[in-house]
């Protein structure tokens, strides 16, 4: 009994990988309001945001990560 508790108990499990991010206030509250009416966590509704982003493509969030992108795709290219 005592060791399926223990592997059952959180601290066993594999835990989700996680970012830390700073956010200017105005984005937190936005966030935070939207997780509430939502009932969830903000953590929770930012891991939805992302995961629709990656769906959707993850397409290139500046021209800086546009041009990583672009370079990563034109060796792809050569490779095959």
């Amino acid at each position: 009994m005592f060791l399926a508790q223990l592997f059952n108990s959180r601290s066993v499990r594999k835990r989700n990988p996680q970012v830390n991010a700073a956010l200017s206030p105005e984005i937190d509250a936005l966030i935070a309001t939207r997780a509430k009416a939502l009932g969830i966590t903000k953590s929770k509704f930012v891991a939805l945001v992302v995961e629709r982003w990656r769906r959707s493509g993850a397409k290139a969030v500046s021209e800086a990560d546009e041009a990583l992108l672009g370079r990563s795709s034109a060796k792809k290219a050569q490779k095959s």
